[in-house]
């Protein structure tokens, strides 16, 4: 499926989804910082505009974000089992009134998605986490008193859609981090660099303008996420088969051990290092046979004889019956064989 996601002119594509990818990023990273209780608890005061990201089913793959406006009637700190925390170290939720989609379960259980200030919906006062607030306006207004009549909300946002008409050509006026809020933080600053910098390389982009730019990065997208999906695939396929080769790994280091192939420490000894050297026959029989003085006073006839017990093939029906002479050393290798394969039966081999 990667392989047949032919993308026109892709390395360039490639570059302008990276750049996206680290602009979004670092603009996480600046919202974290001063959007961080430490910095923002005291401009949370009621009646502030607030600018508020939103969900859509669709990925987009733009620098401009899908942010909506509402205004901030309280904020709460989030109640946890925890030892008694720094009000900088806590929690807290912003309950903000803005324009949103709400749906109904069967059991009547209410679902609500903020959407854009200008999309049909209900005005509703939500609870959302300072993770999901984008921006503070230096804007403050008046609200109700009251806001439970439906009325009252929706011309509190429509009160809030008139400042925004008003500062349509240059836009809402936001609190400046570090002159509005002192945030001093040389983290902040180096990102906001970065920002500006990668702001920069977007305006010189040649693809930027490019015809079929979003469709062109939606399908790079959905690549990359088989990519990353075969990545994990391959990843638990090897956990897997390490997972799997542990436990007989572990048996067959208890036979070595038992053997003297292989100290208590897993140093090789000399007979492992003879039986690393055996690569076309049964390494633990030979080298037992080699070390027990079996083969010492074997001629080499004999020995050959012997030798080629270890070669497989299929079994002769009308194979000739083996000298007498050969009797001793075909019954010492079958006990050498047999106490071998005993050990790896009793290490569960």
């Amino acid at each position: 499926e990667r392989s047949s996601m032919v993308i026109e002119d892709e390395e360039s594509v490639k570059d302008y989804y990276d750049l996206l990818q680290q602009y979004r990023t670092l603009k996480k990273d600046v919202r974290d910082i001063v959007l961080s209780p430490k910095y923002v608890l005291p401009f949370l005061q009621s009646g502030r505009l607030v600018r508020v990201q939103y969900s859509t089913d669709e990925s987009t793959f733009s620098i401009d974000e899908n942010v909506s406006w509402g205004i901030i009637i309280n904020f709460e700190k989030v109640k946890t089992n925890a030892e008694e925390r720094r009000p900088e170290d806590c929690d807290y939720t912003v309950d903000v009134l803005t324009r949103c989609s709400v749906i109904k379960d069967i059991s009547g259980k209410k679902t609500m998605k903020v959407i854009p200030l200008k999309s049909r919906g209900e005005p509703v006062v939500i609870s959302l986490p300072l993770s999901q607030i984008d921006g503070l306006s230096s804007v403050r207004m008046y609200i109700p008193k009251d806001l439970l009549p439906v009325e009252a909300r929706e011309n509190t946002l429509r009160k809030v859609d008139e400042v925004l008409s008003r500062f349509a050509k240059d836009g809402v006026p936001l609190l400046d981090p570090e002159e509005d809020m002192e945030v001093k933080s040389s983290s902040y600053r180096k990102a906001a660099r970065r920002i500006e910098a990668l702001e920069s390389l977007f305006e010189k982009h040649d693809i930027r303008n490019a015809p079929h730019i979003q469709q062109k990065l939606k399908l790079l997208h959905a690549k990359q996420e088989i990519k990353a999906k075969i990545k994990s695939i391959k990843k638990t396929m090897r956990a897997s088969t390490a997972l799997a080769f542990k436990d007989e790994l572990k048996a067959r280091k208890r036979v070595l051990r038992r053997l003297g192939y292989i100290t208590s420490e897993d140093v090789v000894e000399i007979k492992g290092k003879v039986a690393c050297e055996i690569s076309s026959a049964d390494e633990l029989t030979l080298t037992e046979l080699m070390f027990s003085g079996t083969l010492k006073d074997a001629t080499v006839e004999q020995m050959v004889a012997l030798l080629s017990c270890f070669v497989w093939q299929e079994k002769l029906q009308d194979a000739p019956k083996p000298r007498e002479e050969l009797d001793l050393l075909f019954y010492q290798l079958q006990e050498t064989a047999r106490r071998v394969a005993n050990l790896q039966l009793e290490c569960k081999v």
